[in-house]
């Protein structure tokens, strides 16, 4: 059964309608989401992290990078090529193989900063293509999007967790304040009953004084 949710899910990394992005097939029923970079095992590892369905996962995370659609035939031979040998191209594309360093890698991180993910992928290829790396291809490129992309997402998670500790000190901060202001308001009250009583004392020894003075006139 294909929810709401599964079917938005296949749409953003399938197209419209989604299709397998190996052979083509659009069958919905038949259609699966994939990690791209899963052979070691990240994909079922995430599955298990998230203890949930991966389409509701994604959709709460606004479909992050990383993710494709396979039917579930290409799919087993996907899993089954990752362990072995280097995927085979996707229908109606072609396999591109050089030679890069780390300068692909470096550029794309460089780029993420600055331009959309998209932008990113179009660039880095460009870079690729020009000739600047050992051994990348398409797998290469995405694994490194991927990684920075998980960077960041941990860093925004880290952020989040800092906030929250800084709200939590700045509430803590202004109850200190308060009871700084209430104990402040008790000393001044206490201040100014002595102050009184002080004065009433005097009252009563001139008081006391006067009637002495009387009597001995």
């Amino acid at each position: 059964m294909t929810t709401l949710v599964r079917l938005q899910a296949l749409r953003h990394y399938g197209g419209d309608p989604p299709r397998c992005v190996w052979c083509g097939c659009d069958d919905v029923a038949q259609l699966e989401i994939d990690h791209i970079i899963g052979g070691q095992g990240q994909g079922n590892a995430h599955r298990n992290e998230i203890r949930g369905k991966l389409e509701y996962w994604l959709k709460r995370n606004h479909y992050p990078p990383g993710y494709d659609v396979l039917c579930r035939v290409c799919h087993a031979r996907k899993s089954a090529d990752e362990r072995e040998v280097i995927m085979p191209s996707r229908n109606g594309a072609r396999e591109i193989w050089g030679n890069s360093d780390e300068a692909l890698a470096t550029q794309i991180e460089a780029l993420a900063a600055k331009s959309s993910k998209s932008g990113v992928l179009e660039q880095a290829l460009t870079a690729y293509v020009s000739g600047n790396g050992q051994q990348a291809g398409m797998a290469g490129v995405l694994k490194r999007l991927h990684e920075h992309t998980a960077a960041i997402e941990q860093l925004d998670q880290t952020m989040q967790r800092v906030e929250g500790q800084i709200a939590r000190m700045d509430d803590r901060l202004t109850k200190i304040e308060h009871r700084q202001a209430e104990i402040m308001d008790v000393l001044r009250r206490i201040w100014d009953d002595h102050q009184a009583t002080q004065k009433a004392l005097q009252h009563r020894w001139r008081a006391v004084f006067y009637l002495i003075l009387q009597g001995h006139r």
